[in-house]
């Protein structure tokens, strides 16, 4: 069905239903912020509250609007002129809530575009870390937007609350408007054959919005079996995570198989991690590469992608390590 998405600004008669909406946008707030203190408790009465949301009704510098799709009531949005973090921010998302038969529909992408766009300036959204969901959804909704042009940090900025951090997205609407200017001057090259800083560009890419989702930034390192020469005849590339490590590749050359170098390659990894947390390696191989090797030492398949490459399964493996 074709969804009408209306944004009303509210006035003072709007205020009793905001508040009385607000129950549950505690409530879905609760799934995954609910244990972070007692004071998330549900009240005896069984209704849960909302503090008291009557100053973005009175006060010139908050603003409250009214979300309807086909002309039923979906949410409400709440800014103030006052950062939490930025002194100079020219608007704050306080609250923003979609009811949650709307939820995942599109509604709340396109409402949040709405309103950056009435309200250009500079920008500041925070979340409770504890709220991956909205995490998440800020972040992909900011990004299209802004086309990554936004930070996002995990500041200290409620010292008298049980969770005093909060994930901080900040970013300029006007750097929209240079962005789309900029857009008709883009170029698209392919190149078959790139240059290893080139490609570093992109990776390092990927791993700075990584760390903005996850807070780490993943590790790379190598081992290499040489010989008496000091020719690399095998090795492994590794990427050490958190709690976890990927064998991005590992290979022996031909002519030294079947002599325990594999296994030697695989002791080596597991023993070598800088953070001596990590739990579980991660693998990934062909049918017609090394499934049984991995499988005779310990690693067991967690999913495989049939006929990934020229009739050949790709599967991907997992492995249990000792803490």
């Amino acid at each position: 069905m074709k969804q009408n998405i209306q944004i009303t600004s509210a006035s003072l008669p709007d205020y009793p239903v905001i508040q009385n909406m607000a129950r549950f946008y505690v409530y879905d707030l609760s799934r995954q912020c609910g244990f972070i203190s007692a004071d998330w408790t549900i009240p005896a009465d069984g209704l849960y509250a909302c503090f008291d949301l009557l100053s973005y009704f009175k006060e010139t510098t908050r603003r409250a609007y009214l979300i309807r799709v086909n002309d039923e009531l979906a949410g409400f949005v709440l800014l103030n002129q006052k950062g939490s973090c930025v002194i100079n921010a020219d608007w704050n998302m306080n609250e923003f809530f979609i009811l949650a038969k709307f939820q995942g529909k599109g509604v709340g992408s396109f409402v949040a575009h709405a309103i950056f766009d009435q309200h250009p300036g500079l920008w500041e959204i925070t979340v409770i870390p504890e709220n991956r969901s909205a995490f998440v959804f800020w972040q992909k909704t900011i990004a299209a937007y802004m086309h990554d042009k936004y930070r996002c940090e995990k500041k200290h900025v409620r010292p008298n609350q049980a969770q005093p951090y909060r994930m901080v997205f900040t970013f300029d609407t006007k750097l929209k408007t240079q962005e789309s200017q900029l857009a008709t001057t883009l170029t698209y090259v392919i190149d078959y054959d790139p240059k290893a800083e080139d490609d570093a560009v992109i990776r390092q890419g990927i791993i700075h919005f990584n760390k903005q989702v996850i807070q780490e930034t993943a590790k790379h390192w190598s081992i290499y079996v040489k010989d008496q020469q000091q020719r690399i005849i095998g090795g492994a590339l590794i990427w050490e995570h958190s709690d976890a490590l990927y064998i991005d590749v590992l290979w022996v050359a031909m002519a030294y198989r079947k002599q325990g170098i594999g296994l030697k390659l695989l002791q080596k990894i597991e023993n070598a991690p800088r953070n001596k947390s990590i739990s579980k390696l991660y693998v990934d191989t062909y049918t017609f590469q090394s499934q049984g090797f991995y499988e005779k030492h310990g690693f067991y398949p967690i999913a495989t992608i049939k006929d990934y490459l020229l009739g050949f399964d790709r599967i991907y493996m997992r492995k249990e390590l000792r803490v």
